[in-house]
């Protein structure tokens, strides 16, 4: 099978792939439910795809992750090109999508999510303020959280609006501490913090 747009490289050792990729005997039965073989082949690799990536592939172009399409082809018996056919599909791929939410019991990454993640980053971001670290945080909470992951950029944009939050509320408590007199130096060094 041809490398596509959006493929992933060798993100995951063949154990993670195992871990995460591996059907289970649910799996199994809501395969059943998929009568034509590419169908099941779509339905299998995007229920692995969630699993790896706690998102839907992206659907302009279907975003194919090879390694993961062979697996999931090998543990069915079928051929891994017949993604080709279900790639084309696009009803059919938007409704594997929302029954592959409701069999996860996954949550869309709405308004109360929002909330939920920059209430958590603000507290993570008082103790620590790398945003690398943040944004795996991020992901692990998500995903705790059955919460499936909105775009990248939307993350980073409330790491650091959290970022920003946290360190000002650190100064706003640090300068209630200080004499009157050295409040003044706190407050430029609060202007002088890098970000």
């Amino acid at each position: 099978m041809p490398r596509r747009s959006g493929y992933h490289g060798g993100m995951f050792s063949r154990d993670q792939l195992k871990r995460a990729a591996t059907l289970t005997e649910e799996d199994y039965v809501q395969l059943g439910r998929c009568r034509r073989p590419h169908n099941r082949l779509g339905f299998a690799y995007q229920v692995a795809f969630v699993r790896l990536f706690d998102r839907f592939p992206q659907q302009q172009p279907f975003e194919l992750f090879e390694e993961l399409v062979c697996f999931s082809a090998a543990q069915l018996g079928l051929d891994a090109g017949l993604i080709e056919l279900y790639r084309k599909r696009q009803p059919t791929i938007s409704e594997h999508q929302q029954t592959i939410t409701a069999y996860l019991r996954l949550r869309p990454f709405d308004d109360a999510a929002a909330v939920q993640l920059e209430q958590f980053l603000f507290e993570e971001s008082c103790r620590l303020e790398q945003s690398a670290a943040l944004m795996g945080l991020a992901r692990e909470f998500l995903k705790e959280q059955c919460v499936l992951e909105p775009a990248e950029f939307r993350i980073a944009r409330i790491v650091g609006e959290q970022r920003v939050r946290a360190r000002e509320h650190i100064f706003r408590r640090v300068a209630a501490l200080v004499p009157s007199g050295l409040a003044g130096t706190v407050l430029q060094m609060e202007i002088e913090w890098p970000t």
